[in-house]
C-alpha cells in the first residue's frame, strides 16, 4: 500500500503527455477501451483524491490529466452517455466521485491559489460540460447541475484581477450551463441570472463581454487600417467591404459561447440594460494564445452596446462579402 501510494504521488508530479495519451486512446477499439475500464476508473479516482492534498504542482498536473481523460473517452463512440461515465469513473460511483471532484474545483476557484491553477480548473469544467455536441444529451452535466458552480464562477467574475484573465472562461461555462435542457425544466442558472441584482457581478459580466467583443473589433479594424484604405473608402465599407483573407481572418476569433451568454443575460435580466449603455474602463487583451501568462493590456473607454453594434456591422460586412459561415467569427 505504501509503495502504491508513493507511485501515485510521484506520477502526479509529472506533467501528462496529452498527445501520447490521445494517440493511445485512438488506437484502442471500443471493446479494448471497455476492458481498460478498471484501470481508467482507478486513475480517475486517484486524480480526485490527489486534488484533496492541495499541492499546487500536483493539482495542476491532475487537472490536465482529467481533461485529457474526459476528452479522449468522450471522443469515442460508446453509444449512450452513461457508458462513457462508466468507463471514466464507474457508473455506480459516479455521483459520489463527481461530488468530491466538484467540491475540490470549488475550493480551487474560491481560494488564493495561483491563477494558472484556476485557469486549468475552468478549462477542465469547459471540457467536461461541452464533451457532447449536444449539451442537453451530456449525462455528465446532470451531475454538475446537482452541485451549483454559481458562487465559484461569480467570485472569479467580480474579482478585477481574476476577471481579466479568467472571466471569459467563467462566462463560457455559465453560457453552457444556462442552455442545459433549458426548455425542459426550470434551469437553476437561469433563475440565478434572472434574479441577480448584484451591481459588481453585472458590471463584471459587462466588462468581460466588452473586452472580448472590443478585442475582435480592434483586430478587424487594425487589419482594415493596414490595407491603407482612405476614410471615404472606410465609410463606404458599411455598405460593402472586401473582407481580409482567410489567413488574416484566423487572427480575428471570438468565443461564440460569450455571444450566447450576452443574449441569455440580456434576455433574462432587466437590470443588465443599464450595464449595456454605461461607459466602462475596459482592459483589452492582446494575447495570441489562451495562456493567461501571455497578456498585454491597454485601457479603453467604451460601452457594451456601441461595441456590439460595431461588431454586428463587421459581421454583416462579412455576410455581404459572401464569407462562409465558418469564417464569420
Amino acid at each position: 500500500e505504501e509503495q502504491d501510494a508513493l507511485i501515485w504521488d510521484e506520477l502526479f508530479l509529472l506533467k501528462v503527455n496529452v498527445k501520447i495519451l490521445e494517440e493511445h486512446f485512438v488506437k484502442l477499439s471500443s471493446n479494448e477501451l471497455i476492458q481498460l475500464k478498471g484501470s481508467i476508473n482507478k486513475l480517475f479516482q486517484k486524480c480526485v483524491e490527489g486534488l484533496k492534498e492541495e499541492h499546487g504542482i500536483k493539482s495542476l498536473n491532475i487537472l490536465m490529466t482529467l481533461s485529457a481523460l474526459v476528452r479522449c473517452v468522450w471522443r469515442r463512440d460508446l453509444g449512450e452517455g452513461f457508458r462513457a461515465i462508466d468507463v471514466l469513473m464507474g457508473f455506480d460511483d459516479a455521483e459520489e466521485t463527481m461530488a468530491s471532484l466538484l467540491e475540490e474545483i470549488h475550493k480551487i476557484l474560491v481560494s488564493n491559489q495561483i491563477q494558472e491553477l484556476k485557469y486549468y480548473a475552468l478549462v477542465f469544467l469547459k471540457i467536461l460540460i461541452s464533451a457532447s455536441d449536444n449539451i442537453s444529451q451530456n449525462t455528465m452535466v446532470e451531475y454538475v447541475m446537482l452541485h451549483s458552480l454559481w458562487f465559484s464562477l461569480s467570485k472569479v467574475i467580480v474579482s478585477p484581477t481574476q476577471r481579466s484573465s479568467l472571466g471569459s472562461h467563467s462566462l463560457s461555462i455559465l453560457a453552457l450551463l444556462l442552455n442545459y435542457r433549458k426548455n425542459e425544466y426550470s434551469n437553476p442558472y437561469s433563475i440565478k441570472v434572472g434574479g441577480c441584482d448584484d451591481e459588481l457581478l453585472l458590471n463584471g459580466f459587462g466588462e468581460i463581454l466588452l473586452n472580448y467583443i472590443g478585442r475582435y473589433n480592434n483586430a478587424v479594424l487594425a487589419t482594415k487600417a493596414a490595407s491603407n484604405q482612405s476614410y471615404s473608402e472606410y465609410f463606404s465599407s458599411w455598405v460593402y467591404w472586401s473582407y481580409p483573407s482567410v489567413e488574416q481572418d484566423k487572427e480575428h476569433t471570438l468565443d461564440l459561447s460569450l455571444l450566447l451568454c450576452l443574449y441569455e443575460i440580456v434576455h433574462l435580466n432587466r437590470s443588465f440594460t443599464t450595464v449595456l449603455t454605461q461607459t466602462m474602463s475596459s482592459t483589452t487583451r492582446h494575447d495570441t494564445t489562451d495562456d493567461i501568462r501571455d497578456v498585454e493590456k491597454c485601457e479603453e473607454h467604451s460601452n457594451l452596446l456601441s461595441s456590439f453594434l460595431t461588431f454586428s456591422s463587421l459581421i454583416f460586412s462579412k455576410i455581404i462579402d459572401n464569407a462562409p459561415a465558418a469564417q464569420l467569427f
